[in-house]
């Protein structure tokens, strides 16, 4: 079940379409009224709702557009990520040689977790 949205709010979203056939599916109609769920505040003798709904909408929105984002740069061989800094086939090394993780960590200059990481 979607929640209400503003049509300011939607207007930006590439799965506007999508949207709208999903409501159309459903045979939904728009309702007015108090949202279900907002912080209600009492100011004076009035009342005053903020409802958190289009803050979230907008927040799902951008994370989706980011994911399509580094998916289409992932393609592109243009977002790898972070080079590695450890050298895990020096860490194996020394682990045939006997040394342990504090060990390893001291000779490698790098944390005793990142070596246990390594290690597993």
């Amino acid at each position: 079940m979607m929640g209400r949205v503003g049509c300011g709010r939607v207007a930006g979203s590439a799965s506007l379409r999508q949207i709208a056939e999903e409501l159309a599916w459903f045979r939904a109609t728009p309702r007015l009224g108090f949202p279900k769920r907002a912080d209600v505040i009492a100011i004076g003798g009035g009342v005053v709702t903020r409802d958190t709904r289009p803050a979230e909408f907008e927040t799902n929105l951008r994370r989706e557009r980011q994911l399509e984002g580094i998916a289409a740069a992932k393609a592109r061989g243009v977002y790898k990520g972070r080079p590695a800094t450890i050298n895990a086939d020096a860490i194996h090394r020394l682990r045939e040689e006997g040394l342990g993780a504090t060990a390893i960590a001291k000779r490698l200059g790098i944390g005793r977790a990142s070596v246990y990481r390594l290690m597993s």
